[in-house]
């Protein structure tokens, strides 16, 4: 018989899966044979030991958190753009979301936007109210996420209260004008 060794790795949940994100890591974790412990630390790392018998393989756990990022959720379900008047205050863009929710007896979950977001800059821009910030506004949580522009904010939106995950409904706007392709002139000689 083999001889056993004890084992620790870990993995780091990234911030913008949410729950849904720990809860897949542990099943990851929990599929594996011999696990004697986990640690979930308070900034997303996982930790677990395991025994693991000689010449067996120990490779850390690969997760793959693709299908439960923020972008991959809201690019399967239903976003609808909410356009409004250019410099119209960030205060009353969000209303207007929180609004469009409401009337469809949806319950707002979350904000996404990109990872490098213009948010809390187009809040004090256009509202002049200066936000913290923190990884939460009006109350929800903000998932960033690097696929989605920066300069969009989506609302998310599900039947009852959830997670990221539970959510079908999203309401889309812009915080600014999208960089898109730049103008170029052309000067024929």
């Amino acid at each position: 018989m083999s001889a056993y060794q004890e084992k620790t790795n870990s993995v780091v949940v990234p911030k913008n899966t949410g729950v849904e994100g720990f809860i897949k890591t542990l099943r990851g974790i929990l599929s594996l044979p011999r696990v004697q412990s986990i640690n979930i630390d308070a900034k997303g790392k996982v930790q677990y030991t395991r025994y693991v018998r000689e010449g067996e393989t120990d490779s850390p756990l690969g997760v793959d958190y693709t299908n439960i990022e923020p972008w991959s959720i809201i690019r399967n379900g239903h976003l609808d753009e909410l356009n409004y008047r250019n410099g119209e205050p960030a205060t009353n863009v969000i209303a207007a979301m929180f609004d469009k929710v409401a009337c469809e007896g949806l319950t707002p979950i979350a904000f996404a936007t990109g990872a490098d977001t213009d948010l809390w800059s187009w809040h004090q821009r256009t509202a002049g109210v200066t936000l913290t910030k923190t990884n939460s506004i009006y109350g929800l949580p903000v998932y960033m996420d690097r696929q989605m522009p920066d300069y969009s904010l989506v609302l998310c939106a599900a039947y009852v209260k959830g997670g990221l995950s539970d959510c079908h409904r999203f309401i889309s706007t812009s915080m600014g004008a999208d960089p898109g392709v730049p103008e170029t002139t052309v000067s024929i000689l």
